[in-house]
């Protein structure tokens, strides 16, 4: 399951500096080595560039602008991961889905708010929870509206 937002909650938000070092860590390119390559053509890379923007434009902070370092295979769609924080529910890089490499986080101060906000997406393909509490996960797993649901404790 491939999941593109991310919900923090409460003390959660602590984890967002390992998914930086994470998504810095990632070997972008073509060869046998890379983890990720390019974006399929470059009108998809002008829309997930601004995609970008719009986040930044609408308040969210672009925590890992994967937009902002060049690849040296010049000419190619390359986006470098990107993480945007601070996002709110009625921005366009939350309501459109970016088919790129960018990760968008959400806030939120209890299960319980992050549940509403999960269950009032209206697309709510897939949702995951990471918890090492097995109530939060049965919790999720028996409230969140969502077509694919994971948990891992």
């Amino acid at each position: 399951m491939a999941l593109s937002t991310v919900v923090l909650v409460g003390e959660a938000a602590k984890v967002l500096d390992n998914l930086v070092d994470g998504a810095e860590s990632l070997k972008v390119g073509i060869d046998d080595n890379a983890d990720m390559g390019p974006v399929v053509t470059p009108r998809a890379k002008d829309r997930i560039e601004k995609l970008i923007q719009s986040g930044r434009a609408q308040g969210a902070s672009i925590v890992l602008d994967g937009t902002k370092r060049e690849h040296p295979e010049r000419g190619g769609n390359f986006i470098y991961p990107t993480i945007i924080d601070d996002v709110k529910p009625d921005m366009e890089v939350y309501k459109q889905e970016i088919f790129g490499p960018v990760l968008v986080c959400l806030r939120a101060k209890t299960l319980e708010d992050a549940l509403d906000l999960v269950n009032s997406n209206p697309y709510g393909n897939g949702a995951a929870i990471f918890t090492s509490s097995g109530s939060n996960a049965r919790k999720f797993e028996s409230e969140v509206k969502s077509g694919q649901v994971g948990k891992i404790l």
